[in-house]
């Protein structure tokens, strides 16, 4: 897997994420009252992938903060294969989680990965975008991701 490296440039208006360090490490993205820092990762199907079927991306984070919401979203996805165009989507979306647990309590969020238009397949590269929306999130502390991983069949 690998991440986009988030060195603090900007991207379609907003930040990349930040890197944080010891008590900090992990991706971090700030709350705020505009959408937040954004970041990517990419990695290539699995070569014992069933054919066709969905990926899940889970995402490991915390959040020094409870009684709020978080939304975290995901702004595109992008699955290319040797001799086909890519397939790029924008209209799925990770659901709000409400922080009910105590402070920096860890959080597993996840979200599919699949396309309608040739299905996943061994050796297909995926790309994804994630960003923190102002919509719907109330909590005004740093979300830390500290873990990603990919479930598959």
């Amino acid at each position: 897997m690998d991440l986009d490296r988030p060195d603090g440039g900007k991207r379609g208006g907003r930040r990349n994420a930040e890197q944080g360090g010891l008590t900090e490490a992990g991706i971090n993205l700030p709350g705020g009252p505009t959408d937040g820092p954004v970041f990517d990762l990419g990695f290539t199907v699995p070569p014992d992938h069933t054919p066709n079927t969905l990926l899940t991306v889970e995402l490991l984070w915390h959040i020094d903060q409870t009684g709020c919401t978080v939304n975290l979203r995901t702004n595109y996805d992008s699955i290319t294969r040797a001799g086909r165009l890519p397939a790029i989507s924008t209209s799925f979306s990770i659901p709000v989680t409400s922080v009910t647990s105590p402070n920096n309590t860890t959080i597993r969020t996840s979200v599919n990965v699949g396309t309608a238009t040739f299905g996943l397949a061994p050796g297909d590269a995926v790309i994804l975008g994630f960003f923190r929306s102002s919509d719907s999130d109330t909590c005004g502390q740093t979300v830390r991701i500290t873990g990603i991983r990919v479930l598959y069949t």
